[in-house]
């Protein structure tokens, strides 16, 4: 999904800004850290299946929250959150820009554009996944109350703490 030509923007969008000076060994990008999210979801999700079985975890719900974890970023704009947080809501007031919602409209360009073949009921999931923090306080969501754990793995709308999160803390 990430070689895909319209998610290369990914490649280049630095996330140490001026600290590379101080630190220029750093790396850190939101490809990079899109696979370490991706990779962690994935390792989570194996130690859970290994250790809980009783989880019922397969293999679909494996790689689909590895995709989660490799797209949940796709949407943000140049420097990082000040796009979000500064950028957009100076240009457009009115709009209620996020880079998750923004991460949603991308995921679904990818797929009609290279003509994935992914189950609707997949893509539901996968996304649900990327905006588990809003998704957790909405009950429209396509969540089931029994598997809610697997929407708290990319990122947690409960308590923050999700391999998003992990992976900043292993760069730092």
């Amino acid at each position: 999904l990430y070689l895909i030509p319209s998610n290369t923007h990914t490649y280049t969008h630095n996330n140490n800004n001026r600290t590379y000076f101080v630190f220029p060994g750093a790396s850190h990008n939101r490809f990079e850290h899109s696979i370490g999210v991706s990779y962690l979801a994935g390792s989570l999700l194996d130690r859970f299946r290994r250790l809980q079985p009783e989880l019922e975890i397969n293999d679909v719900d494996t790689d689909l929250i590895r995709i989660a974890g490799l797209c949940h970023d796709l949407g943000h704009g140049p420097f990082s959150h000040v796009f979000d947080g500064e950028f957009m809501k100076r240009r457009c007031p009115e709009a209620k820009f996020t880079h998750e919602q923004m991460s949603l409209k991308m995921f679904d360009y990818m797929i009609e554009d290279n003509n994935i073949d992914i189950e609707q009921n997949h893509v539901r999931f996968v996304k649900d996944a990327i905006m588990a923090s809003e998704h957790a306080k909405s009950k429209s969501s396509s969540k089931i109350r029994e598997r809610e754990f697997l929407y708290e793995i990319v990122a947690n709308g409960k308590n923050s703490i999700d391999v998003d999160k992990f992976d900043y803390i292993a760069r730092d």
